[in-house]
């Protein structure tokens, strides 16, 4: 509580409130996570969603009333859309295709996007410092994580994250053990690369803290807002490999051309390709001079 300068007490403030009924407070950050790979080019793709944990309530809902209206309840997993998208029996196909459309039309503007391609063919990437698979994922998530929130949080002060990674992808024992230590080593690197950016004072980036659980294993089919933002995740990653190298399944095919409109959006041809641009973030690293580049092939032209 304040003091009046006459002596009495001036009741904090109540904090605000969605009409979700969540604590407005976009400084607390969830991130979803997820990975895949194209292994012929050699590319490790890491796909990361951003939102503010208040956010979430809403984003679920609206994902939700998609499910709700082709009365489909289950998975989304990009990898099994390979029903034909106006096919009376392809409802997940159905859900996937309007949860794109819900992107590009108002969940941009909540739900920020930014995916890293891992160039592992690149005669820069350096393969002998990582004894095993695990150690690239693990590095490349924690700097792809660091450079999302330089891109999406730069203007802001302190941010608190919260990490949720789809636990299919973890390596484990044949009796489920965790082999990697990914849940503990990417949010120790990622502050630890956020503390280094400020010492060597080089682009801003906000003082980061981590909720007391910093990162949170989840299965992608389980039915709660953060199994359905892994799907989100999963969906948009799929769409942004099929603009890279595409398939000819006829979903997954319209679901790329859908992210291809989103990566370069067009004044001339969307109304919200001003938020559009500012989140997304799409980047691969490294390049033969061992640097960052936004440059890597869009297989998908050919099908405009």
């Amino acid at each position: 509580m304040t003091k009046y300068k006459g002596g009495g007490l001036k009741m904090p403030a109540p904090p605000q409130m969605t009409l979700f009924g969540d604590v407005f407070d976009d400084r607390r950050i969830n991130v979803y996570h997820d990975e895949s790979e194209i292994k012929k080019k050699g590319y490790l793709l890491i796909g990361l969603v951003y939102m503010p944990q208040h956010k979430l309530n809403y984003v679920y809902e609206t994902l939700h009333k998609v499910r709700d209206k082709y009365e489909y309840y289950g998975e989304i997993h990009f990898r099994k859309l390979n029903g034909k998208p106006n096919h009376p029996k392809s409802l997940k196909e159905k859900v996937a295709i309007e949860w794109m459309d819900k992107y590009l039309d108002t969940l941009h503007r909540n739900v920020k996007f930014s995916a890293l391609i891992v160039d592992q063919k690149s005669p820069s990437f350096m393969r002998g410092n990582f004894k095993e698979n695990f150690h690239i994922y693990n590095r490349f998530t924690a700097l792809a994580i660091k450079a999302g929130i330089k891109k999406f949080y730069s203007n802001y002060p302190e941010i608190t994250l919260k990490i949720y990674s789809d636990s299919k992808d973890r390596k484990t024992s044949p009796t489920g053990e965790l082999l990697d230590n990914f849940d503990k080593y990417v949010p120790f690197r990622v502050w630890m690369d956020s503390i280094l950016e400020k010492l060597n004072r080089r682009i801003a980036i906000p003082k980061i803290r981590f909720e007391k659980d910093p990162l949170v294993l989840v299965n992608s089919s389980e039915k709660s807002p953060d199994g359905e933002l892994i799907q989100l995740t999963d969906l948009l990653l799929g769409s942004l490999k099929q603009v890279i190298e595409p398939s000819k399944k006829p979903t997954k095919l319209e679901l790329g051309k859908k992210m291809f409109n989103i990566l370069y959006a067009d004044k001339d041809l969307s109304p919200n390709w001003k938020y559009i641009k500012t989140s997304v973030q799409l980047w691969r690293f490294p390049d033969e001079d061992g640097r960052p580049t936004n440059d890597f092939p869009v297989g998908i032209l050919k099908y405009f």
